[in-house]
């Protein structure tokens, strides 16, 4: 049943992802910026297959997958070594794809830390190199869309951030975590129930400890008929746009001091 179930899913993403690539290359006919970077990401994001990769192979194969992505970042760091007790952000292409996110929080020291495509489980996986290096006073996590798509359970995913927590916190014990919950998206719309699922059972593990925060963008991305505002996404339905990203800084600001 569980297979029939992620099936279907897989089945309405990949239509997705048909009328995703059309409308890319509608969009690439008319000269958009960073049109390559916008479509690898979103191909990799719908047929993203890391968290059963993670499942299957362990931290061996996540960390092979990752391996440049995270190289690049290693090198910048030693040409530019960020500051110790900033804002590190990290999480899959809704944090990669944020183009002046650091500029969108110039009160705070940000550590853009996004992969393309990465899954909860890649983003405790790679714990100890996305993040603990540099020492953050406030770790900013989103992840599971892609998990969700590869036919995650929720409480994999929960699980899964709860042992990213863990690592944060026996490494800098007064670090705070802050979720942004799973988004709703056109493209993903079938996915909804279990977004909301995997956004209540990750609320509860922040109730428990005051180190951590839940920032819920999911509600304020929906109309009052509690449909998707597509007018806060790209072409591809999938990735946010200025709006979309203007929308989650104003919901994530308070939440870092």
């Amino acid at each position: 049943m569980i297979e029939l179930h992620s099936s279907i899913f897989r089945l309405k993403l990949l239509l997705g992802a048909l009328v995703s690539c059309a409308a890319l290359a509608v969009s690439s006919a008319h000269g958009s910026e960073g049109l390559d970077a916008d479509f690898l990401g979103a191909f990799d994001a719908v047929f993203d297959t890391s968290a059963s990769t993670a499942a299957e192979g362990g931290r061996s194969g996540v960390s092979a997958r990752w391996q440049p992505s995270v190289e690049r970042f290693e090198q910048g760091d030693r040409a530019h070594a960020p500051a110790e007790g900033g804002v590190v952000f990290v999480g899959s292409s809704s944090i990669s794809f944020w183009n002046d996110l650091p500029a969108q929080f110039l009160a705070h020291n940000v550590v853009q830390r996004g992969l393309a495509g990465a899954s909860m489980a890649d983003c405790a996986h790679l714990a100890d190199r996305l993040i603990l290096p540099y020492r953050p006073r406030v770790v900013v996590v989103y992840a599971g869309d892609n998990d969700l798509a590869a036919g995650v359970a929720p409480e994999q995913i929960a699980a899964a951030y709860a042992d990213l927590v863990r690592q944060v916190h026996a490494a800098l014990p007064a670090t705070k975590v802050v979720f942004v919950s799973i988004k709703p998206s056109p493209l993903r719309e079938a996915l909804m129930p279990l977004a909301r699922m995997t956004n209540a059972l990750i609320a509860a593990q922040t109730e428990t400890d005051h180190r951590l925060d839940f920032v819920n963008v999911f509600t304020v991305m929906l109309d009052s008929a509690d449909h998707v505002r597509r007018e806060l996404f790209r072409a591809d339905g999938l990735h946010l746009n200025a709006a979309g990203y203007a929308l989650w800084r104003d919901a994530i600001t308070e939440h870092l001091d």
